[in-house]
């Protein structure tokens, strides 16, 4: 068995091979790609050493970790669902093609453990504190991890240890990547993105004789304005008895919220920056927004939590904002009516449409676990697969959403995530904010007023842990 020491050898002696090269191979510096592939071939056109070396004699070419032995070790993976890959897509069917084939060739086992949800961020926490992680790779929550145990300590800075872009199938694409990052850093890998747009019924939007979002958004028209106008034409009281009998709008209460701001191209707080969110001008724009949708009653509002499914299952609401995963639901919910996707309608600040996600949710790796290097090396192998998709979700989106417009739009929405973090700021006051804006009507300046000092200072506290 290797052990850690000779792996470290081996991987110094592998650097000292490429510098050799290097400077052995200094008169080649100017050949083309080209002549580098007849050289390989051998068909160098000269009889100089150097052009009819074969290229497979190279120690580039080499795998430094090729001869790895983990010595029967378990690499342990903790969620907190058992996700033990399952053979149920092409890509899953080659992760558990790639593990069995590294357990034999590394001498190591993977094993899955499942971890209450409510208890996996401080098993991580308090394990990892004890010097003895419970295991090599857990699925966190970024809220939970950000900012306070990166501030300790307590998570491996993956991009210290790997180049994260070096295999957009394992550590994930650009927007799985700026998912796991804070602070200029990766420490998230593979992150689930998500993504919220804005569904819509296309039945009751074609009795309504308004124009679908996806051509407002060719003529450059779907915007915040043009959103409201279009609630107010959809909240209709037929009968005169003091309840629409079809709605604008419905909604999960703070992502409506958040979409709003995101839209505006604002954030609730900026964690890096270390700074309250609430007295940005932009931010303030969206509370407007958002209380106008109550004061202009096209927006049925909840009394549970999750009145909303139900609502929009009824099928007489319009628009309902919800995230790219939801489709499968809206799908049946609206089964007789059909309904369509598009990206949330740009606030007046905004470039560009956005979506957010507060609850993004990655791999992450305790900062103490033994040689790192090795087990993002096994991480890489096992989930570095050829991919039958042509961007990210696109296999599921085909299945959930009926036009292709709308799969473009998850797609979109997906890319253009911004992450909000105010989730891991302590007692923020997001529902307070939320209950004077669109039952206590109270403006939103005020508002701002009343929390930023309070939001403040929980970041500072946050921040000094």
């Amino acid at each position: 068995m290797k052990s850690w020491k000779s792996i470290n050898m081996l991987l110094a002696v592998f650097v000292m091979a490429l510098a050799l090269a290097a400077c052995s191979g200094g008169n080649n510096a100017g050949s083309s790609p080209s002549a580098a592939s007849q050289s390989a071939q051998g068909d160098n056109g000269g009889n100089s050493p150097a052009a009819t070396a074969p290229a497979s004699e190279e120690p580039a070419a080499e795998d430094p970790m090729a001869d790895l032995d983990l010595g029967g070790m378990t690499i342990k993976f903790a969620a907190w669902w058992d996700a033990t890959p399952q053979p149920t897509t092409p890509e899953n069917q080659q992760i558990i093609e790639n593990i069995a084939e590294l357990e034999k060739k590394h001498n190591f086992k993977v094993q899955f453990e499942a971890v209450n949800y409510d208890q996996i961020a401080k098993t991580f926490t308090d394990s990892t504190l004890a010097g003895d992680p419970f295991a090599h790779f857990v699925r966190l929550e970024r809220r939970w991890f950000v900012p306070t145990a990166v501030k300790k300590g307590l998570v491996l800075p993956v991009s210290d240890h790997v180049d994260v872009n070096s295999s957009e199938a394992a550590f994930g694409d650009e927007a799985a990547i700026n998912g796991g990052t804070f602070d200029g850093k990766v420490y998230g890998m593979a992150a689930d993105v998500g993504g919220l747009g804005m569904y819509y019924n296309r039945g009751l939007l074609s009795d309504l004789g308004l124009t679908d979002p996806h051509v407002l958004m060719e003529q450059g028209n779907w915007t915040w304005e043009t959103f409201m106008d279009m609630a107010k034409k959809a909240t209709v009281d037929s009968n005169n008895d003091g309840t629409p009998d079809t709605w604008g709008v419905v909604a999960k209460d703070e992502d409506l919220l958040g979409i709003l701001v995101a839209s505006n191209d604002s954030k609730l707080v900026d964690l890096a920056a270390g700074k309250e969110m609430l007295s940005d001008q932009k931010t303030v724009e969206a509370f407007e927004f958002y209380q106008s949708l109550f004061t202009n009653k096209v927006i049925r509002a909840n009394e549970a939590w999750d009145d909303y499914v139900r609502f929009y299952a009824e099928g007489n609401v319009l628009f309902f904002p919800g995230a790219n995963w939801e489709a499968t639901r809206v799908k049946e919910q609206l089964a007789e009516k059909d309904f369509g996707y598009v990206p949330f309608p740009i606030g007046p600040q905004a470039t560009d449409y956005r979506s957010f996600n507060a609850q993004m949710n990655m791999w992450v790796m305790p900062s103490n676990v033994e040689n790192p290097e090795a087990l993002l090396y096994i991480f890489k192998k096992i989930y570095d697969v050829e991919s039958t998709e042509e961007f990210p979700g696109q296999n599921a989106y085909e299945l959930a959403f009926n036009h292709e417009e709308d799969i473009q739009s998850a797609k979109l929405n997906r890319e253009n995530v911004q992450v909000f973090d105010h989730k891991a700021v302590p007692n923020y006051p997001d529902f307070g904010i939320m209950d004077d804006l669109r039952k206590n009507n109270v403006p939103p300046a005020t508002v701002v007023e009343t929390y930023k000092g309070q939001v403040q200072a929980a970041i500072d506290e946050l921040l000094s842990e």
